[in-house]
């Protein structure tokens, strides 16, 4: 499943922070994100048509981003907007560095660096990006 298949008419017209995997499916009203949390909670992002008449109703804000189980049945808090700004503050707020390329990130010589895990595995690994760092750091977090 993808939202180019799903939603063959939908246009993606917003960058999607990195580690969101594509959850659409054409029964939704709309083409949706999902990314884990450490806590087993999901970060879902559903984004609706950009023009409001092709949408459920007019009336619905565009963006919709909401913490929820992993059955995706009980929401721990949402927002909904028409401003994309607004939705990447609070995806920032759970994933800090999402939205920095690796050369800003290095160029302020930002914590995340100083906390790369010292091991085999990291140290072998060909990191492309921040992205991946904090992705790897965010996993062992329960060890």
């Amino acid at each position: 499943m993808s939202y180019e298949t799903e939603f063959p008419d939908f246009v993606l017209d917003v960058d999607l922070p990195a580690g969101f995997r594509d959850l659409s499916w054409h029964n939704n009203a709309m083409p949706c994100w999902s990314r884990a949390l450490a806590d087993k909670t999901e970060l879902m992002l559903w984004i609706d048509y950009a023009d409001p008449a092709h949408r459920d109703s007019a009336k619905n804000p565009r963006f919709f981003l909401a913490r929820m189980d992993m059955t995706f049945s009980d929401t721990f808090e949402s927002i909904s907007t028409d401003d994309y700004a607004e939705i990447e503050e609070h995806i920032e707020s759970y994933f800090p560095y999402v939205f920095y390329s690796l050369a800003e990130l290095e160029e302020q010589g930002l914590e995340i660096a100083r906390n790369m895990p010292n091991d085999d595995h990291a140290r072998n690994w060909d990191w492309t990006s921040f992205n991946e760092i904090n992705d790897e750091i965010f996993s062992r977090g329960e060890e």
